[in-house]
């Protein structure tokens, strides 16, 4: 164990991309178990259901090793900064609001709504998407990359890049699971700009909960805009990443990004 916080310590940059892709392999490996070990249909609500379990769990493994290799002390799951983190984010709040608008539009003049039960399984999928992936990649992957580079203001603008890479090249992994190569390479590009963002909050607030929330409902929201938009390649769109709204997101990611750390503070 000492080995490991040693190497966490001295090669943090090597030791937060073997975190970043390794979460990410093993939690593909076990959906894979559930998928073909216990014949689970990848659109089921029992499929989504027990993924959604799976990467809770996984997520509190990874608190654990958090603390267990003492990576942070505070990974952030505080009240303070909250308020603060969302208040950054309001952009996108109100981006997110405009498409769910639109799609309840769509939905009522074409009745394509969807029932309440897939909405709640939805944000339970979501949710534990929002919450395994933020205490790999911002408490995990920027802590150690900070420990490594400092807590400088260059050091941490190098910091929330290194991570958005990470984050970025983590998402090529969707391969594995047969994804399509233009869908991949789209997400790849787009978390690129969303990873930048979330490490960015979590740099200029310290709290872990905003970025929970934010990623949560950026996930959740294209999904419903999937399912009730009236053109079916509109949906499609909405979900593979391609739309308008959401090149839009990634151009605010980086405009934002680059004034919030322009006020980010070191130690």
């Amino acid at each position: 164990m000492n080995i490991l916080k040693n190497g966490c310590r001295r090669h943090g940059i090597l030791a937060a991309l073997i975190l970043g892709l390794a979460a990410i392999a093993v939690l593909f490996a076990l959906e894979l178990l559930l998928l073909r070990g216990f014949g689970l249909n990848a659109s089921s609500t029992a499929f989504i259901l027990a993924d959604a379990a799976l990467r809770f769990g996984l997520g509190i493994f990874v608190l654990f090793l958090l603390f267990r290799l003492e990576i942070t002390k505070n990974p952030g799951f505080r009240a303070k900064g909250l308020g603060k983190s969302l208040l950054l984010a309001w952009p996108f709040f109100l981006l997110f609001a405009g498409i769910l608008v639109f799609s309840l539009i769509s939905a009522g003049l074409t009745g394509r709504s969807v029932g309440p039960g897939w909405v709640l399984t939805q944000i339970v999928f979501m949710a534990s998407v929002g919450f395994f992936e933020e205490l790999v990649f911002r408490a995990g992957v920027v802590n150690l990359i900070k420990n490594q580079l400092g807590g400088s203001r260059s050091a941490l603008v190098k910091t929330a890049v290194m991570a958005a890479v990470i984050f970025s090249l983590a998402h090529c992994l969707n391969l594995i699971g047969h994804a399509d190569l233009t869908y991949t390479l789209s997400q790849v590009i787009t978390n690129f700009g969303m990873g930048l963002f979330l490490s960015t909050l979590y740099l200029r607030t310290g709290n872990l909960i905003g970025p929970m929330i934010f990623h949560t409902v950026n996930d959740i929201v294209p999904a419903i805009a999937g399912q009730t938009l009236v053109d079916t390649q509109a949906a499609a769109a909405a979900s593979s990443g391609l739309s308008p709204s959401i090149l839009v997101t990634f151009v605010l990611y980086l405009a934002l990004s680059a004034f919030y750390l322009r006020r980010v503070t070191g130690e």
